[in-house]
């Protein structure tokens, strides 16, 4: 009975791994994104003068 339950282990942690080692060899590689739109670059700074400035009650506003 031990033998089984070691063979199980066994197997299962080796699909695992294989299964992440094919996933991630096979994914397409990513690009990084530079570029930056005027709504992101609003809402960025909008975040960035709500958190330090102690505007806390507008932080959901800034977070949406």
């Amino acid at each position: 009975m031990k033998k089984v339950i070691v063979y199980l282990v066994l197997v299962s942690a080796i699909l695992h791994f294989s299964c992440a080692f094919f996933a991630i060899s096979t994914a397409p590689s990513k690009k990084q994104n530079t570029t930056e739109s005027e709504l992101a670059k609003t809402a960025n700074d909008f975040f960035w003068k709500t958190l330090p400035g102690g505007d806390y009650h507008q932080i959901p506003k800034a977070d949406d």
